[in-house]
């Protein structure tokens, strides 16, 4: 429960960083933060790997951290509801890479919990997607009275395209340069 309040905590303060930093800083910082806590184990349970382990190990970090990369690069695009599910294979990876380099299997615990995040994961993609589905439609709000079969597109003196549908009328662009003292 300890491991998974924390990484709700990364995923959350990662997603808010991604707003005033940079990709490369939030991996830096994160990789420092988490490195010099794993050294405070060192003297209760320090094995030296052997030159095969030390190979296997190194390249699991080089591919650990371009993952981490493309998955902070991901917050800055989407939000963590619907980036951390896809976070949650890592859980796949983790087995297969496990088994195929160090020969591990976990117990059936493992295999429970990890059917349990699968279908917590599987469902938040559900729901955001019925949400996502739902906001357009709230977002046109109800049908209007007196319109008639459709919208009609309008050119502006500037050039501006607009919709009228009767009641109002919608930009159809992001920006609009300068409009003039008309509008």
């Amino acid at each position: 429960l300890l491991a998974a309040f924390c990484n709700a905590g990364t995923v959350i303060q990662t997603r808010r960083l991604t707003q005033s930093e940079t990709t490369s800083s939030i991996v830096f910082y994160f990789s420092l933060v988490t490195a010099l806590a794993g050294a405070l184990t060192l003297p209760f349970a320090w094995y030296s790997p052997t030159p095969a382990e030390l190979a296997k190990l190194i390249m699991l970090g080089i591919l650990g951290g371009i993952a981490h990369i493309f998955l902070t690069e991901s917050y800055r695009y989407a939000a963590a509801s619907v980036v951390a599910p896809f976070d949650y294979t890592s859980m796949l990876w983790a087995l297969l890479l496990g088994y195929w380099l160090f020969g591990e299997l976990p117990d059936v615990l493992v295999y429970c919990g990890g059917a349990i995040v699968a279908g917590a994961g599987l469902y938040v993609i559900w729901r955001e997607r019925a949400l996502g589905l739902q906001r357009p439609r709230e977002a046109e709000g109800p049908p209007t009275a007196g319109c008639d079969s459709g919208l009609e597109r309008l050119e502006g003196d500037d050039g501006v395209g607009v919709l009228d549908a009767g009641q109002g009328l919608h930009l159809l662009g992001d920006e609009v340069p300068d409009v003039g003292a008309g509008i």
